[in-house]
């Protein structure tokens, strides 16, 4: 089964001081931050398995087709989650550069 849960409900990420969130649309940057902060001794080398097969004008374009009711629905019950990891749900951001900081 799939269970669907705001992130914000299971973890309350606001109770914790974070110094460091990293993103999965940009892994390989957060593990190498957090590697190189935190365990530059250990020798640990990822090497990706999986391409991102779609373009951005693809995603764009099948988020375009999906009804604005729904997005706006998914967006309200993920709006914390949203706020918290920095994200937009204006289409047009898609395939902009995600910048970190740390």
């Amino acid at each position: 089964a799939v269970v669907s849960t705001q992130s914000t409900g299971l973890t309350q990420p606001c109770m914790i001081h974070y110094n460091y969130i990293g993103y999965l649309e940009d892994f390989e940057n957060s593990f190498n931050f957090v590697h190189e902060k935190v365990f530059s001794d250990l020798q640990v080398n990822i090497e990706p398995k999986y391409t991102n097969s779609s373009t951005t004008s693809e995603v764009i374009a099948a988020y375009r087709a999906v009804p604005q009711a729904l997005l706006d629905s998914v967006y309200s019950k993920y709006e914390d989650d949203f706020k918290i990891g920095g994200y937009s749900k204006d289409i047009d951001c898609i395939g902009k550069e995600l910048t970190l900081t740390g």
